[in-house]
């Protein structure tokens, strides 16, 4: 598997080409074609991948989620570079560029 490029809170996120997703009974269900391996995510994990999914920036989804759940800025941080940086590893997401 090929190193994934550094992602800055800056960044906005591009789905691989080779990655597939639908929504299952409220949650992400995540295929990577090429791979074969699946991923699921939790309901608020779903919801940063629609909004990254959308097209925004980490920050301007950080700053969604702040506003959605009333969490503190820095916890919707982490929680969003949490995810990115994981499907990144699995080849799921890449910056761009």
């Amino acid at each position: 598997m090929k190193k994934a490029k550094s992602i800055s809170p800056a960044n906005k996120i591009s789905i691989t080409s080779d990655t597939i997703s639908r929504t299952v009974q409220g949650e992400e269900v995540i295929l990577n074609l090429r791979t074969g391996m699946y991923f699921g995510l939790n309901p608020t994990g779903t919801q940063i991948w629609s909004l990254l999914k959308g097209g925004l920036s980490l920050v301007e989804v950080s700053n969604k989620l702040t506003e959605e759940y009333g969490i503190p800025l820095r916890r919707a941080q982490k929680d969003v570079m949490n995810l990115v940086q994981l499907t990144a590893k699995k080849g799921l997401v890449e910056a761009k560029r």
